[in-house]
């Protein structure tokens, strides 16, 4: 599985603060993964890795998506099934929280590999981590 680490250490005490007043900690656990989880979707509709815009696809791939009536616009997004394959998981007293997906392909969209240029999608925004 392919997941985030998030080593920000501000965001990790802000977090712990916030956890440690309150008696039952699973409601604010189960809240923070749905909107890392809306925050990571974000990327697909917006083309966005951390460090800017996704590399277009090529022309050949875009002409062949295109004959599959799909938009050659929509990168990381042809059928749908890693932005559907994005799940979270974790455990509220540990305060662990993962966001990831279990698709063999993913790390060669998030690393890059090859010819397939790097298109980070595992990320939280500035706004997630705010």
């Amino acid at each position: 599985m392919a997941f985030i680490i998030v080593e920000d250490k501000d965001l990790q005490d802000r977090l712990a603060k916030i956890a440690k007043n309150l008696k039952d900690r699973a409601p604010f656990h189960k809240q923070a993964l749905i909107f890392m989880r809306q925050d990571v979707l974000k990327h697909f509709q917006n083309n966005q890795g951390s460090k800017g815009p996704w590399k277009s696809v090529s022309k050949p791939y875009k002409l062949w998506k295109t004959s599959q009536g799909k938009n050659p616009n929509n990168i990381l997004r042809f059928s749908g099934d890693l932005r559907k394959s994005v799940t979270t998981g974790g455990d509220a007293n540990s305060e662990e929280a993962r966001i990831g997906t279990n698709l063999n392909y993913a790390p060669k969209h998030q690393f890059g590999e090859g010819r397939l240029p790097q298109r980070d999608f595992l990320w939280l925004s500035e706004e997630a981590k705010g």
